[in-house]
């Protein structure tokens, strides 16, 4: 993928992560600021993190009452919470006295009118989304307007939010590959609309019109390549995450607490840019992604070797 701030970001993200379950497995508070404060260096990398903030201090407050009881928890928790928002509060104070607004970022509005509510509107009218961008940023008032089109054409918003999510999901980046194995541009054929929308005739005339582009078979290996790999690994992660819900092992809430939050952050990462959503945005969650598709393999050993020292006991006992 194109170097942007989304695999600084990643890095930072696993690193907070990281010194959480350090945090989590000496009981030793300085774990959990410096966690903390990777966690609040990667929001101020890319705003996206900023909920991530309070979602990982409420499971830091429940997971750490187990072990270290309520009120040490709470303590915990908080400085967490302090370490985090750092840096957010003093961009914000920043802001507040260059631009007399206590806020950390524009991104959010400019994502709702420029991509959000520009294809809700484009999808609406049948019309080309820098048209219903110009319609959206010629409003008085373009982020009320932006909302009114979300309010008014519900449907619209839906689809076009369905098809970001995919977009995100699957993350196939054929474009900048086609563009480095063979420095030529990649056209889209609606593969992604039409496997979205269920549509399996549309699936197929979209693989043809993939085998007729110019970049011919490598174009379609590279586009059912990236399809293929982001399905296995959704279907590895269910199956590892049932696993770990239905195994008896001595480390076993270790590796729950561990899959619940990873769970949560990338669906965090992969729901929240909706339409706007593309494969440039599941870089941050790709790293989630694979820890929790490890999570296939690792369960299986464990419950094998559990297996087989209950199994040796009762042969000895025997």
């Amino acid at each position: 993928l194109t170097v942007l701030t989304e695999t600084l970001f990643s890095l930072l993200l696993l690193l907070s992560f990281y010194t959480l379950t350090l945090a989590y497995k000496r009981s030793q508070g300085y774990w959990l600021l410096l966690s903390g404060l990777l966690l609040g260096m990667a929001t101020f990398t890319r705003p996206i993190g900023l909920y991530l903030i309070p979602i990982w201090g409420i499971f830091a407050l429940l997971v750490l009452r187990l072990k270290i009881g309520f009120n040490r928890a709470v303590r915990y928790a908080v400085a967490f919470l302090g370490a985090a928002m750092l840096l957010v509060v003093y961009w914000q104070t920043r802001n507040f006295l260059l631009h007399n607004k206590f806020s950390f970022s524009t991104t959010t509005e400019v994502t709702i009118s420029r991509f959000i509510a520009a294809d809700t509107l484009a999808e609406a009218l049948r019309i080309d989304r820098d048209e219903a961008r110009l319609i959206i940023l010629n409003a008085p008032d373009p982020l009320a307007y932006s909302y009114q089109v979300i309010r008014q054409y519900p449907m619209s918003f839906i689809r076009v939010t369905m098809r970001g999510i995919a977009r995100t999901a699957l993350g196939t980046e054929v474009g900048t590959w086609m563009g480095i194995l063979l420095d030529q541009p990649y056209q889209g054929s609606g593969f992604l609309t039409a496997l979205v929308q269920g549509d399996l005739g549309g699936v197929v005339e979209a693989l043809k019109a993939r085998l007729q582009a110019e970049e011919g078979i490598l174009g379609f290996i590279l586009l059912i390549w990236g399809v293929a790999y982001a399905l296995a690994l959704y279907i590895l992660i269910a199956w590892g995450v049932v696993r770990v819900f239905r195994l008896d092992h001595p480390n076993i809430l270790d590796l729950r607490w561990a899959s619940i939050i990873l769970l949560v952050s990338a669906s965090y990462l992969i729901l929240t840019p909706l339409a706007n959503g593309d494969s440039r945005f599941r870089v941050p969650a790709a790293p989630l992604l694979a820890l929790l598709g490890g999570l296939f393999f690792l369960p299986r050993h464990q419950f094998s070797k559990r297996k087989r020292l209950v199994h040796d006991a009762t042969a000895s006992d025997s």
